[in-house]
């Protein structure tokens, strides 16, 4: 996944099956995603969020301004995890 100049990968759990012992062991542990959050800083908060929401995808929040200086939504994917994309407010 690109975003800008940042690259993300992600590897599918099934792949796993092919690695050793204690990478399995991390792929396949419990619980997941938990207390996880991924912060993704996006140049248009709220265009991405409609973007996101047109293309079928139901985020947990809507766009909401924090104290600490950011705009913020927060989309939770099947493992719990909690993928937060961000815009400072200072930008806008």
């Amino acid at each position: 996944m690109r975003c800008g100049s940042t690259r993300i990968q992600l590897i599918a759990q099934e792949t796993a099956r092919d690695q050793d012992e204690a990478f399995q062991k991390d792929a396949f542990g419990e619980p997941k995603g938990t207390g996880i959050y991924i912060y993704t800083e996006v140049s248009s908060i709220d265009e991405y969020y409609k973007q996101l929401v047109d293309s079928g995808i139901k985020p947990s929040t809507e766009p909401k301004d924090w104290p600490w200086g950011q705009r913020e939504f927060v989309v939770r994917d099947l493992d719990r995890y909690k993928l937060v994309f961000y815009q400072r407010i200072a930008d806008r």
